[in-house]
This record gives C-alpha cells, sequence and structure tokens, in this order.
C-alpha cells in the first residue's frame, strides 16, 4: 500500500494502451496473486475498485462479452465481467484440486495428509477472503464504481451449489458464511436468489449421509437465520483456526498483521469437538516455533476430529 497510488497507475496506463486480452491477463494477475501471497488480498481488492473506476479506452472493449441487452461490454464494466469469471474459475478449480488431494491421501499415509491437503485449501480460504473484500469495497461504493455484480455472485452460488459434489457444497458454506451478510444487506434484490439457494441447502443438509456436510450447511443456514450474528466465543476460534493454518503453509510470509477471521464449522451440541478444535488451534499457535511439534499435533488432531 505505501506505493499503491503509483503503481495503480502505472498498470492502468499499460491497460488502458491495449485491449481486451491484455485486460483478461491482467485480471488473472490480480487474482492470482490475492491467493498466493499472504497479506496481499486487501491490495488486489483495492486494485479492483480501482479498475473499475478507471480503465478505459477505444480498444478495451469485448465483442464477445454481451450484458442482458446484447449490447457490447467496455471499460470498468468489462473488467468485472472479467473479475467474476476469473473468481468463477478460481472458486470451481480450487475444489476439484481439493477433492484430488483428499482422494489422495486417502490412498497414502496419516503422515503424508497435511502436506497433500494444505495448498488448495489455504487458496480456498484466502480465495474466498478476497471475494470478502471485493464485496465490502462494492457495498461502500457508487452504483458506477461496483466490483460484484448481483448477476456474478449469482454465478458464483449457481456454480458451487451442486448437491451430487461435496466440496462445492463445503465451497458454497464457506463463501455464504463469508460473504453472505454483505450480499444480503447491500445487493438489491439478492435476497430472493438467497432465500432459493438456503432453501435448497435446507433440503440437501436433511437428505445428505455425510455428517461433516451436514454440520456445515447447518451451521451457516442457522446463522443466516439468527440475522448472521457470530458471538465472540466463535469469532475467536475462527481466528485462532486461521493461525494455525497459516502456520502450517509453507507459502505464508511473515507479518505482524492480526489473523483473518475463518470460518470454522461444527454440529449442533458439539460440545467436546468444539473444545478439542479450539485447543488444537491454541496448541499449534503455541508449537509454531517448532514445525515438527506443531506438524505432529494438528496431524493428530485433525485425524481426531475426523
Amino acid at each position: 500500500m505505501d506505493n499503491f497510488d503509483v503503481v495503480s497507475v502505472k498498470i492502468l496506463e499499460w491497460v488502458n494502451a491495449n485491449d481486451s486480452k491484455t485486460l483478461y491477463h491482467v485480471t488473472r494477475l490480480i487474482v492470482d496473486k490475492a491467493v498466493k501471497n499472504h497479506g496481499q488480498t486487501d491490495v488486489c481488492a483495492h486494485l479492483c475498485k480501482e479498475m473499475v473506476k478507471k480503465v478505459s479506452g477505444k480498444t478495451i472493449r469485448d465483442t464477445i462479452t454481451k450484458n442482458s441487452k446484447s449490447t457490447l461490454i467496455t471499460d470498468g464494466p468489462l473488467f468485472r465481467e472479467h473479475l467474476g469469471e476469473v473468481c468463477q474459475k478460481e472458486l470451481e478449480g480450487v475444489t476439484v484440486s481439493i477433492t484430488t488431494a483428499l482422494a489422495r491421501s486417502s490412498k497414502t499415509s496419516l503422515d503424508s495428509l497435511p502436506g497433500t491437503t494444505r495448498h488448495p485449501e489455504i487458496r480456498r480460504i484466502r480465495l474466498i477472503r478476497f471475494i470478502r473484500q471485493l464485496s465490502d469495497l462494492t457495498a461502500e461504493s457508487k452504483v458506477s464504481e461496483i466490483i460484484t455484480s448481483r448477476a456474478i455472485v449469482e454465478k458464483w452460488i449457481a456454480t458451487l451449489l451442486d448437491a451430487k459434489d461435496a466440496e462445492k457444497l463445503v465451497t458454497l458454506s464457506m463463501l455464504l458464511d463469508s460473504a453472505g451478510p454483505r450480499w444480503d444487506a447491500s445487493m438489491k434484490m439478492m435476497k430472493a436468489r438467497m432465500n432459493s439457494c438456503f432453501v435448497e441447502m435446507t433440503h440437501i443438509a436433511q437428505t445428505n449421509d455425510d455428517a461433516r456436510l451436514r454440520a456445515l450447511l447447518q451451521d451457516v443456514i442457522e446463522r443466516r437465520n439468527k440475522g448472521w450474528v457470530v458471538n465472540e466465543t466463535t469469532q475467536q476460534c475462527r481466528g485462532l483456526a486461521e493461525k494455525r493454518r497459516a502456520s502450517r503453509s509453507s507459502e505464508d510470509e511473515p507479518t505482524n498483521e492480526p489473523p483473518e477471521v475463518e470460518t470454522v464449522k461444527t454440529s449442533k451440541g458439539g460440545g467436546k469437538l468444539e473444545i478439542l478444535r479450539s485447543i488444537s488451534a491454541v496448541a499449534a499457535s503455541v508449537f509454531s516455533n517448532n514445525s515438527d511439534q506443531g506438524a505432529d499435533f494438528v496431524t493428530f488432531s485433525d485425524r481426531w476430529q475426523k
């Protein structure tokens, strides 16, 4: 953020001097940086806001992408469309990566489990954090400067609301838990789509045989029914869980920033499970200076929870 103004101006000058393919390429780079670099999601979200406001030029138009009125999309709105598409592909891609990693881990030894699953899981967490920040900035923007539109959010939901794909539903639960409150509060005409989404999620939660998935769905459904309220204890557990996951990632960079909130799901009445998860998060933090001890404890606690 120290040199944000200078660098963002240079990026915009370069984009505006080129074509829509360049704009799409830059959009992909922004999203990729947001999910690969710890602590960079905020900077990338602000860059997206600048892009929506200031992308312009006769060459920045798309002859394929059209809006509902079949007119060409240009300038900032075209960037917004590209951003929605890239995020959608990322949501789908990270879900496939996690499913593949989990399938591999079931065929390998216990000790290899964290290493095979941690990277796509962390990528999913950061992607959802990025989308939440985009939604926060959208709520603060003028109508002409919004970063995520209702149509884009509806595409994300439609992509993930797949009763046959457990990891898509997990991703959807995490996404709604993080950005859902903002969408409910700030997006006009979004209420009806959210209502229909939660009706279908309720049906899936009642009929699915996967106890973990049922708990995830029921948790976010219950939270919305209560007005998206999160109590202090739950908030602390989420923060600790984020710190635990961050400590397990070799991608993380040293930072003095407080940990971002991550969705931590528990089933109703899961007192002992809730306690174990809290202990696991705290212990991982304590062991952060001893990677071997920390890894051993997290491996054990994760398997115990499952």
